[in-house]
C-alpha cells in the first residue's frame, strides 16, 4: 500500500485511470467513491483521496470516532461481493485526508465487483439488475453490461436453447412448440431448467434434467437410459422437449421468446432467451417457427453469506 510520501506525491498530479480526489466525505461523494473503487478494483486498482479538490487543493475532511469504520461499512455494504479497501487518515499540511485504496481483483465465482445504489442484504440473493458494473476508462467510471464486463468463469453454465424449423402436426386440437436445449463444448453443468415464454401462451410443466447428463451407457448415445456406468466424455450433451400451447388454436400471434431459467453449481441464476419471430397457428392445424436472436445472462448472484462462507 500507498506510503504517506507517496501520498503528498500523487496529490501533484491530476485524476486518473487510477486515481480519484473528492472534497468530503458526504453521502453523494462517498457513493461516487465507492463506484471508483469498485471501477479501479476491476482494472488496475487506484486511489480515491477524501478531502482533495478536482484542482488538487488540500481542504481535508473532519475526522471522528467511528468516521473510517463508517466508511468501511458502508464500501461493504454498497458492492457485490463486499470491496475491503485499505483506508487510513493522512496529515497534509495540518488537514486530515482519507485515503481509500483497492488493488486489481478478480473475486472467485462472481469474476468482478459491482456497486449498488442500496445497501445489500448479506443474506439474501442479489438480483442483477440491481447492480452496476464498472471499469476505469481514464478520468471516469464506465458503466457496462454485466456479461461484458464480467470474464468468463469456470463454474459457467453454456446453455443454448433452439427451436425446430419445421411445421409440427396438432395433437388432439393443441399445438406443441419443440426444440433442444444443449451445453456447449467446455461448460460446467446447468441445474433446474425451467421453459417458459412470453407472452406466456405455451407451458411445460416440470423442470428439464441436469445438463450436461452426468453418466450414459458405456459404448450408447445420451439418448439411451441405463446404468450409469461411465462419464459423459466427449459426447453432446443435449435434451429435446416440448411445450403444451394453451392459447386458442386458431390465433394469429406477433413474436414470442422462448426462456429458460437455471442454475449453476455456485449458485447463479441464469436466464437463456430465444426470440421466435413468427408463431402462426391457422386452420391447417400446424404452427411454424423461425428462430431469432439468442442471448443469455445473469438473473440472480447468491447472498454475500453464502457465495463466501
Amino acid at each position: 500500500m500507498s506510503t504517506d510520501d507517496e501520498v503528498l506525491e500523487l496529490i501533484k498530479f491530476s485524476e486518473s485511470e487510477t486515481l480519484e480526489f473528492k472534497r468530503s466525505l458526504s453521502d453523494t461523494l462517498v457513493g461516487n467513491g465507492i463506484q471508483s473503487l469498485v471501477a479501479f478494483a476491476n482494472r488496475s486498482g487506484g486511489k480515491v483521496l477524501f478531502g482533495v479538490e478536482d484542482d488538487r487543493t488540500v481542504v481535508g475532511v473532519p475526522i471522528e470516532q467511528h468516521t473510517l469504520e463508517n466508511l468501511a461499512n458502508r464500501i461493504t455494504a454498497r458492492t457485490y461481493p463486499s470491496l475491503v479497501p485499505h483506508i487510513r487518515p493522512i496529515e497534509i499540511s495540518g488537514k486530515i485526508v482519507v485515503l481509500a485504496e483497492v488493488v486489481a481483483d478478480r473475486p472467485p465465482v462472481i469474476g468482478l465487483y459491482m456497486y449498488s445504489d442500496k445497501d445489500i442484504p448479506p443474506d439474501k440473493d442479489v438480483a442483477a439488475d440491481g447492480l452496476k458494473a464498472l471499469r476505469r476508462v481514464g478520468r471516469t467510471n464506465q458503466a457496462g453490461n454485466i456479461m461484458w464486463v464480467r470474464p468468463e468463469m469456470r463454474s459457467d453454465p453454456k446453455l443454448r436453447i433452439g427451436i425446430r424449423n419445421s411445421w409440427i402436426p396438432f395433437d388432439k386440437d393443441e399445438a406443441a412448440l419443440s426444440g433442444r436445449a444443449w451445453i456447449e463444448e467446455g461448460s460446467a453443468a446447468a441445474h433446474d431448467i425451467q421453459l417458459t415464454t412470453e407472452p406466456a401462451i405455451y407451458r411445460r410443466s416440470g423442470s428439464i434434467e441436469d445438463l450436461p447428463i452426468p453418466f450414459m451407457w458405456g459404448t450408447g448415445s445420451l439418448k439411451h437410459k441405463g446404468p450409469q456406468v461411465a462419464p459423459v466424455v466427449g459426447w453432446d450433451a443435449f435434451t429435446d422437449f416440448e411445450m403444451a400451447f394453451v392459447g386458442d388454436p386458431k390465433t394469429v400471434l406477433g413474436d414470442v421468446t422462448l426462456v429458460a431459467t437455471y442454475r449453476d453449481d455456485v449458485g447463479l441464476i441464469w436466464e437463456a432467451r430465444r426470440e421466435i419471430s413468427q408463431i402462426v397457428h391457422d386452420e391447417a392445424e400446424a404452427v411454424e417457427q423461425n428462430a431469432g436472436r439468442f442471448q443469455r445472462r445473469i438473473r440472480s448472484f447468491p447472498s454475500k453469506r453464502t457465495v463466501y462462507s
